[in-house]
């Protein structure tokens, strides 16, 4: 598989049993244990990205976001 310039390869180390999980997410899944853990890591950066934006919110009107999706 060739890697295009837009990507960079990674080596990690993590514990037995997250791999053990991830090997088994990925067969199940059935994709490869880099893209599940690819998607993780994205999964993650979005969830920040998310919280932090959300954090620049007024607190009044996040409050009126909730109210207008609770009444929606």
């Amino acid at each position: 598989m060739a890697i295009s310039e837009q990507s960079t390869r990674v080596n990690i180390t993590m514990s037995k049993d997250l791999y053990e999980w991830v090997e088994k997410i990925s067969k199940e899944l059935g994709i490869s244990k880099s893209a599940l853990i690819s998607v993780a890591v994205g999964q993650y950066k979005a969830q920040v990205v998310m919280t932090d934006l959300v954090s620049k919110i007024p607190p009044f009107e996040l409050q009126k976001l909730i109210d207008g999706m609770v009444k929606g």
